[in-house]
């Protein structure tokens, strides 16, 4: 294949190409089809730039057709339009019992049934994850609470105690456990 591999272009040329090359993806891909132009193997090639066997075999069969740089996915366009997006942020900031979608917190099925239900769009749930995150919406976890009874001075005598002599507390707060 190193013989019949860019046929149309030098060595040269690459080089010349490299060396202008911004993207540094595609200066790693140049460099490879330098070196199978130059006759290495696809072993040695892997080798000499660190990187699998399969990606460079795939790096040099995409590199005569224009593969050197990443083509960018943009993916599907949005089922819904501004009027329901608007809509949508409405609902999801009154809650779920405000839209007759039951009680308590907004969870992905429960919004991918609601955008069902209001405006007939099916999403994947993943899909519906990266829609309300593109809406400003963020995951909220409630942090449990201990529910054996201490009061709220009982505990706060417990956190001074705990700070002066407690390792496990300071271990806690430096984990982000303890306020």
């Amino acid at each position: 294949m190193a013989k019949d591999f860019l046929p149309n272009t030098s060595v040269a040329r690459l080089r010349s190409m490299h060396k202008k090359e911004k993207d540094p993806k595609a200066r790693r891909r140049l460099l490879a089809c330098i070196h199978r132009k130059e006759g290495r193997t696809i072993m040695e090639i892997a080798a000499a730039i660190n990187e699998p066997r399969s990606t460079v075999t795939d790096w040099l069969r995409r590199a005569g057709a224009g593969g050197l740089h990443d083509v960018k996915n943009e993916g599907a366009a949005c089922k819904l339009d501004g009027r329901q997006i608007r809509s949508l942020v409405r609902d999801l900031d009154a809650g779920p019992a405000a839209v007759g979608m039951g009680a308590g917190a907004w969870t992905m099925p429960l919004v991918r049934a609601h955008i069902k239900k209001r405006f007939g769009a099916e999403y994947h749930i993943r899909s519906v994850w990266d829609l309300v995150r593109r809406l400003g919406f963020t995951h909220m976890k409630p942090r449990p609470r201990d529910t054996r009874g201490a009061s709220p001075s009982e505990a706060r005598e417990f956190k001074k105690k705990s700070s002066q002599d407690g390792r496990g507390l300071r271990w806690a707060r430096a984990h982000g456990r303890v306020p």
